[in-house]
């Protein structure tokens, strides 16, 4: 009993030295944040609508390959817009997918990709553009998500159809623009 200790205990000093000089491929986040959000008007809305502020929260992935890394997400983001008394909540989960480069000589990444939207039967495509701080098991990110295209079928549509109606033409709930800032910790790593 006493020798097999001794060789587990061996073994694990052994692995701990390899693994000094590898670097974590597989990270996963936890996510916690601010939104800034507004709808850019659709054609039945003659202004855009002021801004929303609300929450993003969720889980992410990252692959790293070398400088390159692959980024899957999972998170609840608190958007939308406000008009007088009226406010467009659309909050929705979303599901961002995006192509990250690592600078080596600084702690800086920046990413580009796509994300979806999903709350019922209202859907949005926008494109998340940002930048993350990393220290440590932390980080700091910065980003802008424009919306692309989106489809809310519960729009009531006057100018085209009578009252009672429902829109189904895509674009009619306008598209969303959001800034976010989060701050993320990396809970596991191999």
């Amino acid at each position: 009993m006493k020798k097999l200790a001794l060789f587990l205990f061996l073994l694990t000093i052994v692995f701990d030295v390899f693994c000094q000089d590898v670097v974590n491929k597989n990270l996963f986040y936890v996510k916690l944040g601010a939104n800034c959000s507004y709808v850019k008007g659709g054609p039945q809305y003659a202004k855009d609508h002021p801004a929303r502020f609300g929450l993003v929260t969720g889980l992410e992935y990252e692959r790293l390959i070398g400088d390159w890394g692959i980024s899957l997400g999972a998170l609840f983001s608190m958007q939308g817009g406000k008009e007088g008394f009226w406010s467009y909540n659309n909050n929705m989960f979303v599901f961002p997918v995006s192509l990250n480069y690592h600078f080596s000589s600084i702690p800086l990444t920046l990413r580009v990709g796509m994300q979806y939207g999903v709350r019922g039967d209202v859907y949005d495509w926008s494109m998340p553009i940002s930048a993350y701080w990393s220290w440590k098991k932390i980080y700091l990110e910065a980003a802008y998500k424009h919306g692309v295209k989106t489809w809310n079928p519960n729009v009531w549509d006057a100018a085209n159809s009578s009252f009672g109606q429902r829109s189904s033409s895509p674009m009619k709930a306008g598209q969303s623009r959001t800034i976010s800032l989060s701050v993320g910790y990396n809970f596991f790593s191999w």
